[in-house]
């Protein structure tokens, strides 16, 4: 897997566990530091299922601030 496609299907998954656009979950997990873990944390995020992965973000983004919650 490269950068791109894990945070691409990083995204597309995280839009579909919240029942949000695609352009939505971009912004969220911009806004909220999501992006910025997957590009710091590639090593190990691009190894998890992809349920693990939608998880991390959640809790990252509830961290900086993200107001979506399970």
């Amino acid at each position: 897997y490269s950068l791109f496609s894990t945070v691409f299907e990083s995204s597309n998954a995280f839009s579909e566990h919240f029942h949000i656009s695609k352009r939505q979950a971009y912004r969220y997990l911009l806004t909220f530091k999501g992006m910025q873990f997957l590009y710091d944390c590639y090593e190990g995020a691009h190894t998890q299922s992809i349920e693990d992965a939608v998880a991390d973000l959640t809790i990252i983004c509830q961290r900086h601030g993200g107001a979506l919650y399970d």
